[in-house]
């Protein structure tokens, strides 16, 4: 449409408001012709005309641009909406903000406070993430099915910058919305896609690689051209994503992400209700978040928190813009981000989660009848990993005897499978000499596990198929036991200092 004829749509937007009231349908028809910026200009004055909100008005406008009233009809389904927010009225104060978050992230989902921070952090971060040159993946998983991922993919849709909720899509469909939308991408049941065909699961893995720097955000795939030949086009892949799912995430996406392991919730623990009409209280939270993060966006661009050192330097990359956003709440909240980043950066494999229910049954019968290989003391009791891996060899009918290639389960690998329920080994006192001290595990440290994920089992497990394990979100085969890595140290600074001079061209805000 030519600028002249812009101004025509224009001057006739301004004699509607003078004239006599228009019908509603006939008033957003004439501002459907306007292209987006003569639009901005009248859209406020002509909401208010029209006594409705700013996005609801945008929302009716999009819908005659498509010619499709919000439907096609046609059994070839529906245009993808996202739902503008309108912030909040006032200026809002981030640390009170990220401290309502991680009360109320708690009372919809089962997590630990740390685990609340992170997340208060990141929902931050999606409504600023364009102020940022890194875009970390938040990823919730799990051992089992049932522990609040789902939950938790649907309380972030009320709390972040335009929300995508789905549990299934393309990498073609994926692409072309976030080079439309740039939303928000609630990415639930992962570990399902991953184990699609092997070319699917390559694309999606490349796809979700590729957004974490804002200079590679990008994916080059060939598109069809008029004449029936194809041409290379590039597509963004620059958005916030959550990636929930069972089991284990491909190396090259892990070490992008800040991880929430996720755990079944004990019958004496309570969350709120959250159908389809409950969550106000998120959307106001959601209504705060845009207004800080609006109000903030140009310092959060310059800001250069100190990272610190014991973290590794993509660890450092993906928490730098959450240390930030931190960093310039102010109050207590740089401390706790340097709490938090330690605790949820650790190294972990994870193994299939029916394998580890399994190995959870048979340790609780070991623990109640192999009375050879446990050890009592004042201390209460206790095994050690030799003989905790040699009672799971002997049990007949079970895979722990040729459990890698036809080799025996080792203590390392014992270890890797329990790291995942928050159980590790240790030194322990078997006697009452020096060398009476060796590595293994206190049966106290397996009561939380068994009481979340055996708890209508008898303490006789059923037999299991003899298979090897799958690999959960990654198709890759599980490498030779390692020994665990040591955890992190805990950060040493998470303020908001030492701005540097902007060397390097960014792309502004998208509006």
């Amino acid at each position: 449409m030519k600028d002249s004829d812009n101004r025509d749509i224009e001057a006739d937007s301004s004699a509607a408001i003078a004239a006599e009231p228009e019908p509603i349908d006939d008033a957003i028809k004439r501002l459907a012709q306007l292209n987006p910026i003569a639009f901005d200009r009248v859209a406020d004055a002509e909401a208010k005309r029209l006594a409705c909100k700013i996005g609801t008005l945008r929302d009716e406008v999009k819908k005659v641009r498509r010619g499709d009233g919000g439907g096609t009809g046609n059994g070839q389904g529906r245009p993808i909406e996202l739902p503008e927010v309108e912030p909040w009225p006032e200026p809002v104060d981030g640390a009170a903000l990220l401290t309502s978050l991680v009360s109320t992230l708690r009372q919809y989902v089962i997590l630990t406070y740390q685990q609340a921070v992170a997340i208060a952090l990141w929902v931050l971060f999606t409504h600023a993430f364009n102020g940022f040159d890194v875009a970390p993946k938040l990823v919730a998983r799990s051992a089992q099915k049932r522990c609040g991922k789902s939950r938790l993919a649907e309380v972030l849709e009320r709390l972040v910058r335009l929300p995508l909720l789905t549990s299934g899509i393309k990498p073609a469909a994926l692409l072309r919305i976030i080079e439309m939308h740039a939303p928000t991408l609630l990415l639930d049941e992962m570990d399902v896609a991953m184990k699609q065909d092997r070319e699917m699961a390559e694309a999606l893995r490349g796809l979700i690689n590729s957004g974490f720097n804002r200079s590679g955000a990008r994916y080059i795939m060939n598109v069809p051209t008029p004449d029936g030949g194809f041409e290379p086009r590039q597509f963004s892949t620059w958005a916030p994503q959550l990636l929930s799912g069972i089991g284990d995430l491909p190396d090259t996406v892990r070490d992008r992400s800040i991880e929430i392991e996720m755990k079944r919730k004990l019958k004496s623990e309570k969350v709120r209700r959250l159908r389809r009409n409950d969550g106000n209280d998120l959307h106001e939270l959601q209504r705060r978040a845009t207004r800080w993060a609006g109000d903030n966006m140009e310092k959060l661009h310059l800001c250069r928190p100190e990272m610190p050192q014991e973290l590794s330097d993509r660890a450092a990359d993906a928490w730098e813009p959450l240390f930030a956003i931190a960093g310039l709440a102010g109050g207590e909240w740089p401390e706790r981000a340097r709490t938090a980043a330690p605790a949820l950066s650790g190294d972990s494999v994870i193994e299939d989660g029916n394998f580890k229910t399994m190995l959870l049954a048979d340790i609780r019968v070991i623990s109640a009848s192999d009375t050879r290989a446990i050890t009592l003391n004042d201390e209460g009791k206790r095994i050690t990993s030799a003989n905790l891996v040699s009672a799971l060899v002997e049990m007949a009918d079970r895979p722990w005897s040729d459990y890698r290639k036809g080799k025996p389960i080792t203590q390392n690998g014992l270890s890797r499978l329990l790291k995942d329920f928050g159980i590790r080994p240790g030194s322990i006192r078997i006697g009452h000499t020096p060398e009476d001290t060796k590595k293994g595990y206190l049966l106290d440290q397996f009561e939380d596990a068994f009481a979340r994920y055996l708890p209508d089992q008898t303490v006789t497990p059923s037999q299991p198929k003899q298979t090897a394990p799958d690999s959960g979100f990654s198709n890759v085969t599980p490498g030779a036991d390692v020994t665990d890595a040591k955890a992190r140290k805990v950060a040493e600074s998470a303020t908001c200092d030492g701005v540097t001079d902007e060397s390097t061209h960014r792309r502004g805000v998208r509006l």
